[in-house]
């Protein structure tokens, strides 16, 4: 009972900085400036008297419902329980598409499992509470693959697959831990590390979203790179391009006759020549910001995605590499952002050069909407 409660105490001090973290949100960069600039960019409305019609209150309002869906150590609301609402993944997202008129749901695939698992979980969800319809998906992270996997076995549930950090290519971390992995192997551990990994992959699902039925090695083996190009030659998508040029693929893919549009942004807070975190504000070079002290995960992401950067790897989220993040029509990779604050976390706390991911959301949601989807 007494560590139950400290989960939550420790929860709420995290819930109780959300104010101070809204007001160090950055601004909207140029292609999200305006709803005028959205319908600009969309075929179906491309003038700014279009965008003076518009009501605010049905702006987001999309023919067919959004789904959202969670990456790795996800869920719908962390520790929702008797004592607790829950702390959500889509911090402040949801409630902001609901009051621009979205139909919007919040899938819990498994926090850590491969796509078969995932997807089922997110084809079981669907059809609980779109039964019949068409869906967009929107997958964060790791959720990308579980979104195009559904995409794929059921293109006839999806209207439109958009991926937000998604390692379509793999992750540089995750090829770091299968490398130490065959280290351990190598040396006679593997066994041993094997069996300790399986119960804490239960343990984290259990504290996650409740549920122990977790798989710590499915989830890595699509998420490093050579299980992202089995995954990716499995469940073939058009969205994807030339890993090495750094380029997208097509806007749309049609499967067994149903087109799905397709897209896809990132992070890149961290950048090159010189490895910075461009989220941050500074004073000759050094970071003076609230959000180093009030999230802790902004300097933990840094330690993965400055050595990212120096390797060679090129700009990216802190997990996510850009030239690894692009599918479909690509929106942006300029964004000021890790990897947690493409969803809108830790709550709410951004950098202080950082857009708003809630603002940018919304305005994808209203692009679908444009795009009669």
């Amino acid at each position: 009972m007494k560590k139950t409660l400290l989960r939550y105490g420790l929860l709420a001090s995290v819930l109780a900085v959300n104010g101070i973290g809204s007001a160090n949100a950055g601004w909207l960069d140029n292609p999200f400036g305006s709803v005028a600039s959205v319908l600009a960019s969309t075929p179906s409305a491309n003038t700014a008297a279009a965008a003076t019609a518009i009501d605010p209150a049905t702006s987001a309002a999309t023919q067919y419902p959004v789904i959202l869906v969670n990456g790795l150590f996800g869920s719908d609301d962390y520790l929702k329980g008797p004592l607790f609402q829950g702390f959500p993944y889509w911090y402040g997202i949801v409630e902001d598409l609901r009051r621009h008129g979205a139909k919007v749901y919040v899938a819990s695939v498994r926090t850590i499992d491969d796509e078969a698992a995932r997807g089922q979980d997110l084809l079981d969800f669907i059809n609980k509470v779109a039964p019949g319809q068409k869906v967009n998906l929107i997958g964060h992270s790791q959720g990308g693959f579980t979104v195009r996997y559904v995409a794929q076995i059921a293109p006839d549930r999806v209207a439109s697959v958009t991926t937000i950090g998604t390692p379509h290519w793999g992750a540089p971390l995750a090829d770091v831990i299968n490398g130490a992995i065959g280290v351990v192997d190598n040396l006679g551990f593997g066994a041993a590390v094997r069996a300790a990994v399986g119960p804490l992959a239960a343990v984290l699902g259990l504290v996650i979203q409740g549920n122990p039925n977790q798989d710590a090695f499915g989830a890595l083996g699509v998420l490093d790179s050579a299980g992202a190009a089995a995954f990716n030659q499995k469940y073939s998508t058009a969205g994807l391009g030339d890993p090495k040029s750094c380029t997208s693929g097509a806007v749309t893919q049609t499967i067994d006759g149903n087109v799905q549009q397709l897209y896809s942004w990132s992070g890149s807070a961290f950048r090159g020549p010189l490895p910075h975190d461009a989220s941050l504000n500074t004073v000759f070079g050094v970071p003076l910001d609230t959000a180093t002290v009030l999230d802790g995960t902004t300097l933990g992401l840094a330690t993965v995605g400055l050595p990212t950067v120096a390797f060679g790897l090129g700009d990216n989220d802190g997990m996510v590499p850009v030239c690894r993040s692009k599918f479909g029509q690509v929106i942006g990779t300029g964004f000021k952002w890790n990897h947690l604050d493409e969803v809108n976390q830790i709550a709410g706390v951004l950098g202080g050069n950082a857009e708003d991911p809630v603002a940018v959301i919304r305005t994808h949601v209203e692009r679908l909407k444009n795009a009669k989807l």
